[in-house]
């Protein structure tokens, strides 16, 4: 019996990040794409996710996503506002920056933007926001699982 509520507790202690998603996930898209893509802004997506120590069994969890656009160099970054466990997390970015839905399978991520995303200027004082894709249409991101030592955007 003791095994079980054992069992049972370790099981409610398991947070949304610890139980699916965690990892950084990154694509770089390459000038073919682009060309093929004329509305998206974004050169480069990345997502850090389930690193961070704000996790509450049950409750929102925050991680990051970022990016790099074309013709820019600056860092752009927004704050991901998850729900949900397992492979399949709700997310809304900060200060009304979109909401996307966002599945882990076989090593990728998924992102499917429900809105335009907006995303801020790192390490600027003003707040500059620019939408990863010009398409006010849904937006599907496939990225790829990296290294975590390469997750230091």
């Amino acid at each position: 019996m003791l095994r079980v509520a054992i069992a049972i507790a370790l099981l409610l202690a398991v947070t949304p990040a610890q139980a699916g998603i965690r990892g950084c996930y990154e694509r770089t898209y390459d000038k073919a794409h682009l060309a093929k893509n004329a509305g998206q802004l974004a050169a480069r997506v990345m997502i850090q996710y389930g690193f961070t120590n704000d996790k509450n069994a049950g409750e929102e969890h925050q991680d990051y996503i970022f990016a790099y656009m074309r013709e820019r160099k600056e860092l752009f970054l927004n704050t991901l506002i998850c729900t949900g466990g397992g492979s399949v997390l709700a997310c809304k970015l900060d200060s009304d920056g979109g909401q996307v839905t966002l599945t882990e399978a076989n090593g990728r991520l998924t992102i499917d933007a429900l809105s335009p995303l907006k995303l801020f200027e790192s390490g600027s004082s003003d707040t500059v926001q620019i939408n990863i894709d010009n398409d006010s249409q849904n937006t599907t991101y496939s990225l790829k699982k990296t290294s975590k030592k390469l997750c230091n955007w």
